[in-house]
């Protein structure tokens, strides 16, 4: 903006516009930080059955990832259910947040559908910890000899083929 001069044209006029390009890029930015246990980040599934009871299980027991997603979770459904709850609807009080116009119950609502990612990630990662969990401890069980433990981690004992009477 030159001195003195007007500023340019779209900005304090309501008609600012955002290139489709940096609406794409931060859509993108956005959801690649949604959901820490979702995208693996600081979570490792464990492996699926059968395990070998001596193979090394490296999977994740800590709850960093999900904890975060927990807490992503309620800030965001918080946010966004308040929000709609002062811009839907009509305004009983008429308190200095009432009116708020569509771009803000938009943005509420927004909020609210990322508060819910990071719960289904929150979900899934507590879920996989558990299974992870789980695993480890019958492993160590079934080396120490429960017979329970080892049917858990590599299925029902198979049947050994029948013998005929008389075969050799």
């Amino acid at each position: 903006m030159e001195r003195g001069g007007a500023p340019p044209r779209g900005w304090g006029d309501g008609n600012v516009t955002i290139d489709p390009l940096l609406r794409i890029s931060g859509a993108a930015l956005l959801a690649s930080q949604l959901g820490c246990s979702f995208f693996g980040w600081g979570l490792k599934r464990p492996p699926s059955p059968p395990v070998k009871p001596d193979s090394e299980l490296a999977c994740t027991t800590g709850a960093t990832a999900p904890a975060l997603d927990t807490v992503g979770a309620l800030i965001f459904t918080g946010l966004g259910v308040a929000g709609i709850a002062v811009t839907a609807g009509e305004c009983h009080g008429g308190g200095d947040l009432c009116g708020l116009n569509d771009a803000a119950l938009g943005l509420s609502v927004a909020s609210t559908v990322v508060g819910l990612v990071y719960g289904g990630s929150a979900i899934y990662g507590y879920s996989a910890i558990g299974e992870c969990t789980d695993l480890i401890e019958w492993k160590n069980a079934c080396v120490k000899g429960d017979a329970r433990a080892c049917e858990r981690l590599y299925g029902p004992p198979r049947a050994s083929p029948a013998v005929k009477p008389g075969a050799q």
